[in-house]
């Protein structure tokens, strides 16, 4: 079976350098996509954890990233999101994704949606970010998002696959999940984490047809999400 390598390369202090290996398989894109970077760096010691930043720094507004695909490589210029009613940071590609945030009832959620040639969001293109309101842990949380009132039950996802071995600093658990609209086969992941002491979960959905295009710049996202000090 061919295998088609992506690399993603920071070229701005302080962005992880990482590789990652993906099969043309649907599925093998799908499910290793998320989580299944490795580290290339050959001195251990530069894979340490780096010093926490002094408190009150300001995050660069914009960040350079250089995305391989397929041997041919892209320059991404990533984006600050920073709402200073939401207690997550992170990074966007400039100009590819909308954004909307929202409270609804005990949650504040921020959505970002792949824009459109017309300019306009694609509604089944996303990556959402939920973060409870008061003080709930991630196992709490983890029971709201499986039980029986969760999201993959009220929206009739299934499930297929559920994993706690992951490579983002933040994440606990990752449930994939599939569903079909008018013979469109919808692919998915639901990340459980905390990041500093703020659980919260992350969803991604995108129909299957584009995974292999879609899932590293989904990645390059996740992987930038940072606690914001309010």
């Amino acid at each position: 079976m061919k295998w088609t390598p992506w690399i993603v390369l920071s070229i701005v202090s302080g962005l992880t350098l990482a590789a990652c290996t993906t099969m043309p398989d649907w599925l093998e894109n799908w499910s290793s996509s998320f989580g299944e970077q490795l580290d290339i760096n050959s001195d251990p010691s530069e894979n340490e954890t780096p010093p926490e930043s002094d408190s009150g720094q300001e995050l660069p507004p914009t960040k350079l990233t250089l995305v391989m695909v397929d041997g041919q490589p892209t320059e991404v210029e990533l984006e600050l999101f920073d709402h200073q009613e939401f207690p997550l940071t992170l990074y966007t590609p400039r100009g590819e994704f909308s954004r909307l945030f929202e409270t609804v009832g005990d949650t504040q959620s921020v959505q970002f949606n792949q824009t459109q040639d017309d300019g306009e969001p694609n509604p089944f293109i996303y990556l959402q970010i939920v973060v409870p309101v008061g003080e709930v842990t991630i196992d709490e949380l983890r029971d709201r998002v499986l039980g029986d009132d969760g999201i993959l039950a009220n929206r009739r996802w299934q499930m297929v696959d559920r994993t706690r071995v992951l490579t983002y600093t933040w994440a606990d658990e990752r449930i994939d999940f599939q569903h079909t609209v008018d013979d469109t086969v919808y692919r998915g992941s639901l990340f459980l984490g905390d990041r500093d002491g703020q659980p919260f979960y992350a969803l991604t959905h995108y129909p299957q047809a584009i995974a292999p295009s879609i899932t590293p710049r989904l990645s390059m996202i996740l992987d930038t999400i940072d606690r914001r000090d309010i």
